[in-house]
């Protein structure tokens, strides 16, 4: 198996190299290209399996510049970036693989196994899926599109949504307009990934709220201890501008008083 790595950073290919060595010294690093333009003849001539490629490179290029240049790519590739949290958000969502700097012998091996066992068409979807993700998050656009079935789409602003609420397989999306949800085969963890940086919280494990959506906040009564007692979990609960009134999970109930900024 033959790899380039792209990185502007010399120490940062240096220490990635060495790691490979310890870590899968099966796999042969043919090229070291530090710049898109030679990223991408590298990646025409040597045509390698797999390709180590920066996220964020010099002259304002980026990992999506390289590829797009290749209409279908034939290889692998395992991301590499020192992304901020919000834009990891776009990884996570999207399950592609990739390593935040610094990382570990361990994470490279994983990342490594990762891209071993999904197929390359496979890899072409989900890469589709962080580049629209990451405009979502760079643009910091409202526009969220859910997918509702095999060919049903529902284009909606995310202020516009209550909250999500995790069932069985699907997420339910409840909207300010009652008469309007939809449900999704994505997971609750798919929309924290993102929608976090919208003004949404955790406030169970089947919950993600609107911050905004709240309107008011009630703390746990002694006799409270189960999620399911009088509607409140073992954290409170919480009432939403519809009245609809949610549990809050003592695992949560920190994190909704900071957003709530209740001292």
């Amino acid at each position: 198996m033959k790899a380039i790595i792209v990185e502007d950073d010399i120490k940062a290919s240096e220490n990635l190299l060495s790691a490979i060595k310890r870590v899968k010294p099966s796999l042969k690093i043919i090229c070291i290209c530090k710049n898109a333009n030679d990223a991408i003849s590298a990646i025409n001539s040597f045509h390698p399996d797999l390709v180590f490629l920066d996220v964020v490179l010099e002259n304002n290029m980026t990992a999506f510049d390289i590829l797009e240049n290749f209409n279908e790519p034939d290889f692998k590739i395992i991301f590499t970036t020192a992304y901020q949290e919000h834009a990891l958000a776009a990884f996570e969502y999207n399950t592609v693989a990739f390593l935040l700097k610094p990382y570990s012998d361990d994470k490279l091996k994983h990342a490594i196994e990762k891209v071993e066992v999904i197929s390359i068409g496979e890899q072409r979807r989900r890469i589709e899926g962080l580049k629209a993700t990451n405009k979502f998050m760079d643009r910091h656009t409202d526009i969220l599109t859910f997918i509702c079935g095999q060919s049903e789409y529902l284009v909606r602003n995310c202020n516009d949504i209550i909250f999500l609420e995790a069932d069985g397989p699907y997420v339910k999306i409840y909207f300010k307009n009652d008469n309007d949800e939809c449900s999704t085969n994505r997971t609750l963890s798919d929309y924290e990934s993102i929608l976090k940086q919208r003004g949404f919280i955790r406030i169970h494990q089947k919950y993600l709220v609107n911050i905004n959506c709240i309107k008011k906040y009630i703390k746990p009564s002694r006799t409270a201890s189960t999620v399911n007692d009088c509607e409140k979990g073992a954290g409170g609960c919480i009432v939403l501008l519809n009245n609809k009134q949610l549990p809050v999970s003592r695992l949560y109930a920190n994190d909704v008083k900071a957003a709530l900024n209740i001292f």
